[in-house]
């Protein structure tokens, strides 16, 4: 079985172990191994890189999402999400929409409610933080127009579905609307780099070659050479990055621990064909030099909510996180279960039974 994500704070703290356990094979060396490690530059606990142009195969077998090769649709973010809200629709299946406040969630939730015939099949699933960060919208938008499940955080992930436990319905999050086509902000490694739009039009290599060594340098070239789209700039570098190397973060970081039964049924609300040729072609994606990254966004929230506050005032930022990250995991399954480094020790010593989701 393949994985979706996996932990790197424990996976790269524990490539022996891996390597005893067969589950990175033999002919894999050290340094193509660290190649990952150093390829990384957003500096944070949940980003992982894996390579879906497939110049770089990650060295445990993983599923990644296909990245259009050609430019054959000619379709604006308005007409994308439309479609994309009556595909989930026809499902037929009670939709909870997780909703953070932000903005990727909240064009989730009112494209499908604009789109709904029956309000009654959908549910909005948020936190407190939620109402904090989209000001007083859920009071005037949402509170007495749609049935919503107010969830408290608490410590263990498990909990996350206790309010909503029916296992026949979907789950629709916002994820991979960063990835599409916004430029988020890197780690220290390329220090100011990450922050000065000066440098947006640089070219790129220009902008890496003093920070990061050849090798590092190549193992992008060798993607870029197999993406789709011109790379010239350090702006369009960042936007391949993510859009490349990171889409699988942004589908699952979240993810990581949850309960099965109920994760299996998650979908993503931008993570389609449509949403990536968008992303990659599309003059309305090419917002990154502006003040407003994700300007097609506030606007298409303004367009249906007329919530100007909301759409003047929202920029990209870190939305409230539905779950956090711990340690007690090392890899996301195709199956969304979840391999524990526990799991692992106790293949490693034979102790008690062998499970059968710990075979990569």
């Amino acid at each position: 079985m393949k994985i979706l994500y996996y932990n790197k704070n424990l996976l790269f703290n524990n490539i022996s172990l891996l390597r005893e356990l067969n589950i990175i094979k033999k002919d894999v060396t050290d340094e193509y191994i660290n190649l990952f490690k150093e390829a990384n530059i957003n500096h944070n606990k949940i980003t992982t890189i894996i390579d879906r142009t497939g110049a770089n195969p990650f060295f445990i077998p993983c599923s990644t999402f296909e990245i259009p090769k050609k430019n054959d649709i000619d379709k604006t973010f308005k007409q994308i999400c439309k479609e994309r809200s009556t595909e989930l629709l026809k499902l037929g299946k009670r939709i909870n929409i997780f909703w953070s406040g932000g903005l990727d969630s909240t064009v989730v939730l009112f494209s499908l409610m604009n789109e709904a015939n029956d309000l009654s099949q959908l549910r909005v699933v948020l936190s407190p933080d939620s109402i904090l960060e989209s000001g007083n919208m859920f009071d005037k938008l949402i509170k007495n127009k749609i049935d919503y499940s107010l969830r408290i955080p608490k410590p263990k992930k498990e909990n996350f579905f206790h309010s909503i436990p029916e296992k026949n319905e979907i789950y629709v999050a916002g994820t991979a609307g960063d990835e599409i086509y916004t430029i988020m902000r890197v780690g220290n490694s390329l220090g100011k780099t990450a922050k000065d739009k000066t440098f947006l039009i640089k070219n790129y290599e220009d902008v890496l070659e003093p920070v990061l060594n050849k090798n590092v340098i190549d193992f992008y070239k060798r993607s870029i050479k197999l993406f789709p789209k011109k790379i010239k700039s350090y702006g369009d570098f960042l936007r391949f990055y993510f859009f490349n190397y990171t889409w699988n973060a942004g589908l699952y970081n979240w993810e990581t621990e949850l309960d099965s039964n109920y994760s299996i049924n998650i979908y993503s609300f931008y993570n389609t064909q449509d949403f990536q040729k968008w992303g990659l072609w599309n003059k309305e994606a090419e917002t990154y030099l502006t003040d407003k990254p994700k300007l097609p966004m506030n606007n298409f929230i303004y367009d249906l909510t007329g919530d100007k506050f909301y759409c003047d005032n929202k920029f990209k930022g870190i939305s409230n996180p539905l779950s956090t990250l711990t340690n007690t995991w090392m890899f996301l399954l195709e199956n969304k279960k979840t391999v524990t480094y526990k799991q692992l020790i106790d293949k490693k010593y034979k102790i008690g039974d062998n499970n059968e989701d710990i075979i990569l």
